[in-house]
């Protein structure tokens, strides 16, 4: 039932909330929604604490991670010539993240032989892993912007305004290439 509810849960968000979201809150936005939503949920979980809340909480944060977050994950690499993307995107997706899921196991393994699976202390850690990652994402903005900025006035990337569908990459583009535009045209007029 967890896993079904979760998969539909990810069904429906993705079809209906991610382009929306992308095109009215962003990049950085859409990326907050996820561990700004998990840290309610598990806060109801921590204050009600039964299985239900518990598995509400754990079903959101994978709802959400394989919709709104992974849709703007997947932009992050937009800066990136399509040559140094591929090779990239493997080292990440496949490489660091299966890393990253093992050092994680690993991590909940000891705590449970520790604690004693104590609910209070993976709810604990769910609040701060979330807050963690709001941290993060406040700073992806700025650097994004920067490094998307660097490509387009570079020439090392090529946008097509029909196939962007966040308002930061929209934003980006159009005052870079009024930048661009405008050092063209005086060094025309020159």
């Amino acid at each position: 039932i967890f896993y079904t509810g979760t998969a539909l849960v990810t069904l429906v968000v993705q079809l209906g909330l991610t382009r929306t979201s992308l095109d009215r809150l962003g990049l950085s936005g859409t990326l907050l929604l996820r561990p700004a939503l998990v840290i309610v949920a598990t806060v109801v979980a921590l204050a009600n604490l039964n299985l239900t809340t518990v598995a509400v909480a754990c079903g959101l944060q994978a709802a959400l991670g394989n919709s709104l977050f992974r849709s703007a994950y997947e932009l992050l690499y937009t800066p990136m010539p399509p040559a140094q993307k591929r090779p990239t995107k493997v080292v990440i997706d496949v490489g660091l993240a299966r890393l990253a899921s093992m050092l994680g196991s690993a991590a909940i393994l000891i705590l449970v032989a520790i604690t004693w699976s104590s609910p209070l202390v993976f709810l604990g850690l769910a609040i701060a892993s979330a807050l963690l990652l709001t941290f993060l994402s406040l700073g992806i903005h700025a650097r994004y912007v920067q490094e998307l900025a660097s490509s387009l006035q570079s020439g090392a990337i090529r946008l097509d305004t029909q196939d962007i569908v966040d308002l930061t990459t929209r934003r980006t583009l159009a005052s870079t290439t009024v930048a661009i535009d405008r050092d063209r045209l005086l060094a025309e007029i020159e």
